[in-house]
């Protein structure tokens, strides 16, 4: 097993939650697709999409032809597309799954019979090349391999379609089924394992069912305590991102393109954390820093009741 590491499994909880949160939007309309909600769905994904993109060019590093197509808004952007329209179409809980099954067996036959278990030589980083061109996309370890590029969104939108089902559950079920069910979700992905390895760059279905399984019992578990319990105020640090989860994600790419172009993550990594904290602990420091800084523009955003939205 490997790709589980917290970091790398963040966007996997983003897009396991762009849809649980969409069914409870979902439901003030019940869950009904008409002309003015597929335009809301198809502006929302267009505008994540170019700003995505406006944030790969931010970094300066490559000529303006050379700018990487994908990424992680690109990503949410084209799994909250699809699995908007596809929940809204498929509306019950049984189609759903046999959707997700599908997609996620269809992934790993794709997989498995291309060969492609390894980053390089691969025919989904190969499909990829042939379509963006490969100057750009993303070169995963040297290796000419996107981990956010088109093909593995397949799978991806497994994550999104899941989340719907386990909000479902939630709302009419509670905690403790959805507990269960995140349980036996991590299960099945520890057991897939073993034939189609966990990995967040090739976005395995195993990745898909382990980390959305992480994310239920997560949420089973805060459910439990801030809503059960009333253990409410420690969240709020948490609560402040979740207002302004897109906007904290911007700002922190902002500040992190600045800081690289103008040098100064270099100067203090070099005379700063990167003397005082060895090897990946540096690396975890520079990462609160931004942390901390986009919470405090993200929190006077928060106490001014000011919310944005896409």
């Amino acid at each position: 097993m490997y790709g589980c590491l917290g970091s790398v499994c963040a966007l996997s909880f983003l897009l396991w939650i762009v849809e649980a949160s969409c069914y409870f939007a979902m439901r003030k309309i019940n869950f009904e697709l008409n002309a003015a909600v597929s335009v809301k769905i198809i502006k929302r994904s267009l505008l994540l999409f170019v700003v995505g993109y406006i944030l790969n060019a931010l970094w300066f590093t490559t000529p303006i032809e050379n700018i990487r197509i994908s990424g992680v808004l690109q990503r949410i952007a084209l799994v909250y597309c699809f699995s908007a329209f596809l929940v809204l179409w498929l509306k019950r809980t049984t189609p759903i799954l046999i959707l997700c099954i599908t997609l996620l067996l269809g992934y790993w036959a794709l997989v498995h019979f291309t060969d492609s278990y390894n980053l390089t030589p691969n025919a989904i980083g190969n499909f990829d090349a042939a379509l963006f061109g490969e100057s750009r996309i993303w070169k995963t370890g040297g290796e000419m391999f996107d981990p956010e590029g088109l093909v593995g969104t397949i799978s991806a939108i497994c994550n999104s379609l899941l989340g719907f089902v386990t909000a479902r559950v939630m709302a009419q079920k509670g905690w403790k089924q959805v507990f269960v069910i995140g349980a036996a979700m991590l299960g099945l992905g520890v057991v897939w394992n073993v034939g189609f390895p966990i990995n967040k760059a090739l976005w395995s279905s195993s990745f898909v069912l382990f980390t959305c399984g992480m994310a239920s019992m997560t949420w089973a578990i805060l459910n439990w305590i801030i809503d059960v319990k009333g253990y409410q105020s420690w969240s709020t640090f948490f609560k402040v991102f979740g207002t302004n989860a897109i906007f904290a994600y911007v700002l922190s790419q902002i500040l992190s393109s600045i800081n690289w172009n103008v040098g100064a993550s270099k100067w203090l990594y070099a005379n700063v954390y990167g003397e005082l904290f060895p090897g990946w602990l540096s690396s975890l420091v520079w990462s609160l820093i931004v942390i901390g800084l986009s919470w405090i523009v993200t929190y006077a955003l928060y106490r001014k009741k000011i919310f944005l939205k896409l």
